[in-house]
């Protein structure tokens, strides 16, 4: 019987070496992140920066059943409504935290509309328009120490940003700074941030 040719030998050899590669694929495929999700945390490698998290069971995040994360935020906690804050839920503290901070920013302008510190990380819930015990507000954009929800101009739709940071260290937060000096120092090495977000259209009069 003659023997195959030196073509035929290499091309039966090629379609083994792209069968066996074919058997070790996983044949799973990467799927883009669901609107308002991101990718998982990381501990902050300098200072400054900003790691988000999608929410889940299994690991440290914040969420709300009064919001649709990525998704549209409810007048109700706007200008245009109650200007009430939303209920949240905490969960998985990653070890080592000894306090929590919420900051919630519209990132068209950088206004911090919302500054929490002092949750304890036991805390699994916040109450609407309300907070845990031991939990203080700091001064925001405003000039006060409260919430000011969502009021982009008429007509223009804004994106805001809901941020809970894993302090491994009491953050020191005094009633005298200012919302950037207390979100640099938020940002500078948290063990962990949590973070989604939310938009907010305000319908022209």
């Amino acid at each position: 019987m003659p023997r195959p040719s030196i073509a035929l030998r290499l091309l039966v050899s090629g379609l083994a070496v792209v069968s066996l590669g074919s058997c070790g694929s996983s044949g799973r495929e990467l799927r883009a992140p669901e609107p308002g999700q991101t990718a998982p945390p990381r501990k902050q490698a300098a200072a400054g920066a900003v790691t988000s998290t999608s929410p889940t069971f299994a690991s440290f995040g914040l969420t709300s059943d009064a919001l649709s994360l990525g998704g549209p935020i409810p007048s109700r906690f706007t200008c245009d409504g109650v200007n009430v804050s939303p209920p949240f839920a905490i969960f998985m503290p990653p070890a080592g935290s000894v306090e929590l901070a919420l900051v919630v920013t519209d990132l068209d302008n950088e206004f911090v509309h919302w500054i929490v510190t002092g949750i304890a990380p036991v805390v699994a819930s916040m109450p609407e328009g309300g907070l845990p015990n031991g939990a203080v507000q700091a001064t925001n954009s405003s000039g006060a120490p409260q919430w000011n929800g969502p009021c982009p101009p008429e007509g223009e739709e804004h994106i805001y940003e809901f941020a809970l940071y894993a302090l491994g260290a009491p953050s020191g937060v005094t009633a005298d700074q200012s919302p950037e000096a207390i979100v640099e120092m938020l940002s500078s090495a948290p063990l962990e941030l949590a973070t989604f977000t939310g938009s907010y259209l305000r319908e022209a009069a």
